[in-house]
């Protein structure tokens, strides 16, 4: 698995919705009416990451969920980052 170029990461945060770059990772912040609706997101988002094999940071603030994504074997942002994010958003629509 390759690194992505910064044209790359670029064209494919424009597809994914609430994504930005920090450096060589990607973030979102997730939002939900209570800290019990965080704590099943993040239950949820923990089974995507063991699935990938690609853990993210997770971040939780009472209702908020911060996600950062990167790829520290290679030292930036790789095509599985971006799977994961957009199967991170496809959570919210299940």
């Amino acid at each position: 698995m390759r690194k992505l170029d910064q044209k790359e990461v670029s064209e494919r945060l424009r597809k994914l919705e609430g994504w930005r770059q920090d450096g060589d990772t990607i973030v979102k912040e997730y939002k939900f009416s209570n800290f019990r609706g965080a704590v099943d997101f993040v239950d949820k988002a923990a089974n995507v990451a063991e699935e990938l094999n690609h853990h993210p940071t997770i971040i939780i603030d009472y209702n908020r969920v911060i996600i950062t994504l990167t790829t520290h074997s290679r030292g930036g942002l790789t095509d599985r980052d971006f799977q994961e994010a957009s199967l991170l958003n496809g959570l919210l629509r299940v």
